[in-house]
């Protein structure tokens, strides 16, 4: 097996043939290499590496400028970048009906002089005359219309339903208004009981009819400014407050205006600079939105001023629970909860100057729901 051998001399590779080789002059100088290419071939390696080198070099340059790229778009898009759209509220699937099982729809009751019937009623009752179905009725609105009091005539006629809870015959609540969301259980819960949340939860389970009840807007919204709460004042309402607002925002946009100061901007929740302001954009703004909700979902619509207490037992089914019957119903004149004397008292003129196009939002819906210009006394 031939063996090419390099002698380096010095520096130098020398090669030798596959022959006896000479005899060296010293050993202390000389280096004997086996199988290492020329100085050539080194080069061409050194060559070649260096070319693999800078090109990695060229594609982690390129990597880092492409991220920097990237990072500087995500900056500059940042303050013009929309919140993703929040997901969508559950869909209960109705109930089958049983193989076999024959399903009559019944007619809904009619409305009388005070109750006005919306759109949704003629395609609603079919899930409640389903075998297995649980419907109640509902009694919603936007905060501070007046559910509290109608609770409280309600129950003062022995009917058994409960506000803002869930009661044998029924509910009278306005966070019920809106739909189920497991999402926001938790929440619920703080309003309600833990029973309650799990009978909404449940597919069988339906607010059947429900009837919406508004006020003059001028009225709810001046209310809600002072105090989301039961009592219409911060010094007896204000823990209601806080999380009235948290759990209309989990279902209405409110916009950002005034709110930079306040401790939680996402609902102008807090205090700060141009509290009022602040309060009053998201009053309206949660009026509005409420009760467009609220009136796409429910089957009837009555003003808290002049509605009939004893046509609303007739609707609702109520009638039996009543000692003495319908004609046995008592009612009282509506009046504000408020225990203050120096209730706020908003004006149209005060909405326009603070938003026309919001002004002009809540005046169509005033003459939707036949409200004028005037303002009641309650």
């Amino acid at each position: 097996m031939a063996i090419n051998l390099y002698l380096m001399h010095r520096g130098r590779a020398v090669e030798v043939e596959n022959s006896p080789a000479p005899a060296a002059p010293s050993t202390d100088h000389l280096k004997v290499e086996v199988g290492r290419p020329p100085p050539s071939k080194l080069s061409e390696d050194q060559n070649l590496q260096e070319i693999v080198s800078k090109l990695d070099k060229v594609e982690r340059d390129a990597k880092n400028l492409r991220g920097q790229v990237e990072k500087k778009k995500l900056t500059e898009d940042l303050p013009n970048r929309q919140p993703p759209p929040p997901p969508p509220p559950p869909v209960r699937k109705p109930v089958a009906t049983p193989v076999g099982v024959q399903v009559e729809v019944k007619n809904a009751p009619r409305a009388g002089e005070t109750m006005v019937e919306l759109p949704l009623l003629a395609t609603a009752t079919s899930d409640c005359d389903k075998p297995g179905m649980d419907c109640r009725p509902l009694v919603t609105g936007c905060g501070r219309s007046g559910t509290h009091f109608m609770a409280d005539e309600i129950m003062n006629n022995n009917i058994p339903v409960k506000h803002e809870r869930i009661g044998a015959a029924g509910s009278v609540s306005w966070i019920y208004g809106a739909d189920h969301d497991p999402n926001l259980r938790k929440l619920e819960t703080w309003f309600a009981s833990e029973e309650d949340t799990v009978l909404r939860e449940s597919l069988n389970f339906r607010h059947f009819p429900i009837v919406q009840v508004v006020r003059h807007p001028l009225k709810a919204i001046a209310s809600l400014t002072t105090c989301f709460c039961g009592c219409g004042s911060m010094s007896c309402g204000a823990w209601a407050d806080e999380p009235s607002w948290e759990w209309a925002g989990k279902h209405i946009k409110f916009s950002q205006k005034y709110c930079k100061t306040y401790r939680r901007e996402g609902l102008c929740i807090g205090y700060g600079a141009d509290t009022k302001k602040g309060r009053l954009v998201r009053a309206i703004e949660y009026w509005i939105g409420w009760n467009e909700m609220v009136g796409g979902t429910s089957h009837y619509r009555l003003k808290m001023e002049d509605y009939s207490l004893k046509e609303l037992s007739g609707v609702m089914g109520w009638d039996k629970y009543i000692t003495g019957g319908a004609d046995a119903v008592k009612q009282q004149e509506f009046k504000r909860k408020s225990k203050t004397t120096n209730a706020y008292k908003l004006t149209w003129e005060e909405i326009r100057a603070l938003d026309p196009e919001l002004e002009a939002k809540v005046w169509e819906l005033a003459q939707l729901y036949g409200y004028g210009r005037e303002v009641p006394v309650n």
